[in-house]
């Protein structure tokens, strides 16, 4: 339609309107009723859009919390094929590969990228059973780019969203404590936090320093030679009674009273955080992520590292999540505490894991069957019939004699 002809038409439509009232308010009728049909179908549309692209990105949120934070799904898959050849292959055929994978490479970075290799894999047994069929999703090699990308998109916003959360919440639980933070840490930036403030500054703090000593705070802070914030793992915020003993430092380690509220906030909810010294009770009704993730009333390695991890990046005062800060190397701290979990060196350390384990259990899911508190153990319940038998026989047996 032309300039002529739309100036034609628009008359045309004047003069039918200015003919009767009734014609005029019939047309506008009709020009709403469409409009709304148009908006409604666009609405649709974009509905359908966010539902498609969320129903494809949820099964990967949980993929950073129970199974691996800093590789992508990826890199994850290549270190994991690369150590199965290494089972596999023939052994000629293997030194040719990896004369090619480590050209360069000192001793100790090869003995590095092995032993991640070897996290890979067992990495992707966990994402099998994370995400139903996933390893037929993969093998399908033609679509692997397609069926990967929703599914790290999905992991990359699951954790932002967990770092915001505790951005906050770091904010108001330490404005909370005695001594607190002066002035308050702001909820809404992390620039007053880090190794400067003298209450993150502890927690970031290893136990093999001083805090509370003035000079060595002040060595740590201009890094003096000899003290260094990131030459050790064994950081304050990890400790029971955030302080440990650096001749022990498995004792109290990974029982931080933040890391458990950190944890609770991002596998239950919010109202189970509490009290540092609350034991966890969900009181949402909604669909916790614990339940999500099938933990079934258990905590995981892999989602205590995480939450220990997340916590770590909230107390310090990066802007943006990174691998490497202020000295710090976050994927080394991740795989040193998944390490101490899973591969304790010697009999009296995997009985110090299956405590800490079901510690951590007793502190998450105290309501799990067997695990409460006003729940009998077994072995009380076995000891204690034995003696109700024993007490019973004895009252028969002077009955009987009597």
């Amino acid at each position: 339609m032309d300039g002529s002809q739309s100036a034609s038409r628009l008359c045309s439509d004047h003069q039918s309107l200015v003919g009767g009232g009734d014609d005029q308010a019939e047309f506008y009728k009709r020009k709403i009723s469409a409009l709304k049909d148009t908006l409604n179908r666009r609405e649709g549309e974009r509905r359908a859009k966010r539902s498609k692209s969320s129903s494809q990105t949820k099964p990967g949120r949980g993929i950073q919390k129970v199974v691996d934070l800093y590789h992508d799904l990826v890199d994850l898959l290549e270190k994991a094929d690369k150590h199965a050849a290494e089972v596999t292959l023939d052994p000629t055929e293997l030194e040719e590969i990896n004369a090619i994978d480590f050209l360069g490479f000192k001793e100790e970075e090869i003995d590095n990228e092995r032993k991640d290799r070897k996290r890979c894999h067992v990495r992707l047994r966990l994402l099998n059973t994370l995400i139903p069929g996933f390893q037929d999703n993969i093998d399908k090699t033609e679509y692997l780019a397609t069926f990967l990308a929703p599914l790290q998109q999905g992991a990359n916003d699951a954790r932002s969203h967990d770092t915001i959360v505790l951005r906050r919440a770091v904010a108001d639980w330490l404005n909370h404590r005695i001594p607190s933070p002066i002035p308050p840490l702001s909820s809404l930036s992390k620039a007053d936090r880090g190794t400067t403030n003298d209450i993150t500054g502890r927690l970031l703090c290893p136990v093999d320093y001083k805090w509370d000593d003035p000079e060595v705070r002040a060595n740590l802070r201009n890094m003096a030679p000899g003290f260094d914030f990131a030459s050790s793992f064994f950081l304050r915020y990890l400790y029971e009674n955030e302080s440990g003993d650096p001749e022990s430092p498995d004792i109290g380690f990974l029982k931080g009273p933040l890391v458990v509220r950190a944890y609770r906030l991002i596998f239950t909810s919010p109202s189970s955080a509490g009290n540092e010294n609350d034991a966890s009770e969900v009181t949402s009704r909604r669909r916790d992520v614990a339940t999500s993730l099938r933990l079934n009333g258990h905590v995981t390695v892999r989602s205590v590292v995480y939450a220990a991890t997340q916590l770590v990046f909230s107390l310090n005062d990066s802007r943006e999540w990174k691998h490497v800060y202020a000295g710090l190397h976050y994927p080394s701290l991740y795989n040193f505490i998944v390490d101490f979990f899973e591969l304790p060196e010697d009999p009296a350390s995997k009985l110090n894991i299956t405590c800490l384990l079901q510690w951590w259990n007793r502190k998450i899911f105290p309501t799990t069957p067997g695990r409460s508190s006003t729940s009998v153990p077994r072995t009380a319940m076995v000891g204690s019939q034995k003696r109700l038998d024993k007490a019973r026989a004895r009252r028969a047996h002077t009955t009987e004699r009597a």
